[in-house]
Order: structure tokens, then sequence, then C-alpha cells
């Protein structure tokens, strides 16, 4: 049996969430390929604003903050996915 892991649902708070590894691994890499292309020191699409307010970032003014939410984000994940194993 796959061991799987409760987390927050972000719509919301009050309901958790099972989280599989391979939901993890997905989630990870779609973070991955988000912070390989994006760059808040140039302004910020569309686009990259509605991901980033999927990931509950909605302070947008300093980039240096977002690149800390951004690397906690996918440490958390990553953490979540290891104490599956």
């Amino acid at each position: 049996m796959e061991k799987q892991i409760i987390a927050k649902n972000n719509k919301s708070q009050k309901t958790p969430v099972l989280e599989s590894r391979e939901d993890l691994d997905t989630k990870i890499e779609k973070l991955k390929l988000f912070m390989d292309s994006f760059n808040p020191y140039l302004p910020i699409t569309s686009s990259d604003q509605k991901v980033l307010n999927n990931y509950d970032i909605y302070d947008l003014g300093d980039p240096f903050k977002i690149t800390n939410e951004l690397i906690f984000l996918i440490e958390e994940l990553i953490e979540k996915r290891e104490k599956l194993k």
C-alpha cells in the first residue's frame, strides 16, 4: 500500500487532502519548471502572476521575497515527499 501524507487544501484550510508521492513529484516538477523560466527581476506577466497567486504568493513588489517564497515552497514539497519514504 502506498504511503500518503495529509496536506492543507489551499481552497479550504479545514479540509485535508491526501497526497501521494506521485502527486508530490508532479507538484515539485511543475514548480521547478516554473522557477527555471521565471525571473522575478523582470516585469511579471499576467500568466506568471496567475501561477504565483496559485501558490498563494500575492506580494509581487519584492523580487527577493518572491524568490524566498518559491524556495520555501519547493523545500516544503520535497520534505513532504521525503516523509513518505
